[in-house]
């Protein structure tokens, strides 16, 4: 097969693409992404093959399209559809009409905040499987924002493309491969086949040098916000780094390409460690804790070794990484409006101290281990396409 894969321009979105990529090739097949001009270079950088399509930005960048009045009502909403709907896909699928046409896959992929590869792939009459990268996306519960004369963003670039309006998730498409455990996420895209694998949890990027002290690390407490929240709410990783500090185990704060220093307010102290970015993987083989905004790579980070996990939800799918966490026993959830440092040094002690949380994350552990591998993925797409 000739596969076509779209992904959003952000590490986070393609990290957990690679396993399946590989797997993919693994079996003969012919792979190639379409991401935005501004993330070729990242994705080759990779080992894939990729192509630009789309405006010219980066997840973790400004958004070109301001906030309106109504966007700023809307919240999370209104920035999801700023970032992955509206302008950004109606140019990503008018490229990659273009690009279809040229290499004439078999199949496309789409992850799951990529909206351009659906359109495209029914609008040509090519199968199509979406790749999860969390949780299952509902449009009628994170999407709907009325526009214009009553119409939502999807029938808008459905009509753009002579597609008429559709109901339900329709870019789901014909396969939906899911990366959690039912344990983790009991919900499924309703008429749509689905299939599960594991997530692929990536230890170190790009041969990043791993720092001689990480080795030493023993029940320490590391602090995430991840590469694209932070910059958003720096009060937030402030309080988050200051509170884990308090609670006295060795502590390592990255904080990301997105927010600068200067506009953090960080613990001083010899048992803690700011870095702007350590390989999260060797890190966590120490760590004892995880604070966290409950982004998908640090949450799945922590939990396949079995680590609990203090999540500060900020946005997209953490509320419901956060609510998987609690329901699980896996650590505690903490809310980013009125969240303090003296809040989070309670639960970090509390996930540290209480052996139930650490047994809450090793039971994920197990579910997560216990999921096949991405060829099995591979082996559902063989059969909808009839390779």
């Amino acid at each position: 097969m000739r596969v076509l894969v779209t992904v959003q321009p952000a590490d986070g979105h393609l990290n957990p693409l690679l396993g399946l990529t590989a797997a993919l090739r693994a079996a003969g097949h012919d792979v190639h992404m379409a991401t935005s001009p501004a993330f070729v270079e990242r994705i080759e950088a990779r080992g894939e093959r990729a192509h630009g399509v789309g405006r010219h930005w980066l997840e973790s960048g400004p958004i070109e399209e301001p906030l309106t009045p109504e966007d700023e009502a809307a919240g999370v909403g209104a920035q999801f559809h700023r970032m992955f709907l509206r302008g950004q896909a109606l140019a990503a699928a008018v490229d990659l009409l273009d690009l279809v046409d040229d290499l004439r896959p078999d199949l496309v992929v789409r992850e799951d905040a990529e909206f351009a590869g659906a359109l495209v792939a029914e609008r040509r009459g090519i199968p199509w499987a979406t790749f999860a990268l969390s949780f299952p996306f509902s449009k009628a519960e994170l999407f709907h924002l009325p526009l214009v004369d009553g119409q939502d963003d999807f029938d808008l670039l459905r009509a753009r493309f002579d597609l008429p309006p559709a109901t339900g998730s329709w870019f789901d498409g014909q396969l939906h491969i899911c990366t959690l455990p039912a344990a983790y996420a009991s919900t499924a895209p309703v008429g749509v086949p689905q299939v599960h694998v594991r997530p692929n949890v990536l230890d170190v990027v790009d041969d990043a040098v791993v720092p001689p002290w990480v080795d030493e690390l023993d029940a320490a407490v590391y602090v995430s916000f991840g590469t694209v929240f932070a910059g958003s709410f720096p009060d937030v990783v402030s309080a988050a780094a200051h509170g884990a500090a308090d609670a006295g185990a060795p502590t390592v704060v990255t904080t990301g390409p997105s927010v600068a220093r200067g506009d953090l307010m960080l613990p001083a102290a010899p048992h803690v460690r700011i870095e702007d970015y350590v390989p999260q993987g060797p890190v966590l083989e120490g760590c004892g804790a995880v604070v966290c905004h409950g982004g998908t790579g640090t949450v799945l980070g922590a939990l396949a070794r079995g680590v609990p996990v203090v999540a500060v939800p900020l946005g997209a799918d953490q509320f419901a990484h956060g609510a998987a966490i609690a329901a699980n026993g896996a650590g505690i959830v903490l809310d980013a409006m009125t969240v303090t440092p003296a809040a989070v040094t309670t639960s970090v002690r509390a996930v540290l101290d209480e052996p139930s949380y650490a047994a809450g994350a090793r039971r994920l552990q197990s579910a997560f281990a216990s999921l096949p591998g991405p060829e099995v993925a591979v082996t559902h797409l063989e059969a909808l396409v009839g390779a």
